[in-house]
């Protein structure tokens, strides 16, 4: 697909209402022919469950599937149904708690800030001190 297809494709999405982002976006990327519908299919399926049993490693792993299940919606109308509901939901959530309180984002920003600094300072300090196992590649 032409990259200028992909971001017509995006902009459409974006541009829908919420609620109907994602059964319109299925009503217009549905495949007819069942064998390769079914294939599609079930490598949205494959790459969302990749996405969740590896959510113990560090990485992408939530947008992995959003990604299979953005693949998903695409073919299955209950899967588009569900996403838009979802949306909807998170919507109305964020609305209720979080605008009202813009200092509570800030604080969880700087939470993380601070978790993620202390979490490399304590690796860098057990590199420095050799107290990694030895079979790590970098133990030594």
């Amino acid at each position: 697909m032409p990259r200028s297809r992909i971001m017509r494709a995006i902009d459409k999405v974006r541009e829908a209402p919420p609620g109907r982002r994602f059964e319109d976006a299925h009503e217009r990327q549905r495949i007819r022919r069942a064998p390769i519908r079914l294939t599609v299919l079930g490598f949205g399926i494959a790459f969302t469950l990749a996405g969740a049993l590896t959510f113990w490693i560090p990485g992408p792993n939530f947008v992995i599937v959003l990604i299979g299940l953005a693949i998903v919606a695409g073919q299955w109308r209950v899967a588009a149904r569900v996403l838009d509901r979802i949306e909807v939901a998170l919507r109305r959530w964020n609305d209720e708690r979080w605008d009202p309180y813009p200092h509570k984002r800030r604080a969880v920003v700087l939470i993380w800030l601070v978790v993620v600094a202390a979490l490399a300072s304590v690796g860098a300090l057990a590199f420095r001190q050799g107290w990694l196992p030895g079979w790590l590649p970098f133990a030594d």
